[in-house]
């Protein structure tokens, strides 16, 4: 189960990288738009550290079973990053109950619902694995 949430967490990211991609391209830059892509980069840099400390030094977020030595690296990332996190869920939420809805296209709706996901999958994997002594 939690690689098919690591699986359906990066498809998200690549998802929203993609569709604010062609939103920026074929739109003027909005605000709004530009903070779902600030918000995108904020997830994106989540999911990278967290399958650098995780997946590729196989890191544990106990420390009597953290073999890497990455423990203590998560430990401090922990705090800071789940209150961005949460700060970037409760944005992005605000941002997709925000009219307008569907005048500016699906691309537009499509990009906040994909932006609220991917910020809600990094929040849940940042928690989740709460640093244990």
């Amino acid at each position: 189960m939690a690689w098919v949430l690591y699986a359906l967490w990066l498809l998200v990211l690549v998802g929203g990288v993609v569709v604010l991609g062609c939103s920026l391209k074929n739109e003027s830059a909005t605000p709004r738009l530009l903070f779902s892509s600030a918000i995108q980069f904020v997830s994106v840099m989540v999911f990278l550290f967290f399958s650098y400390v995780f997946i590729f030094n196989k890191g544990s977020s106990i420390a009597q079973l953290d073999e890497a030595g990455m423990w203590s690296l998560w430990y401090e990332f922990w705090l800071p990053g789940a209150v961005i996190m949460m700060l970037c869920v409760l944005i992005s939420f605000v941002n997709l109950l925000w009219p307008p809805y569907l005048s500016k296209g699906a691309v537009f709706f499509g990009s906040k619902v994909i932006v609220f996901l991917a910020s809600a999958l990094s929040f849940f994997h940042v928690f989740v694995n709460m640093p244990d002594a």
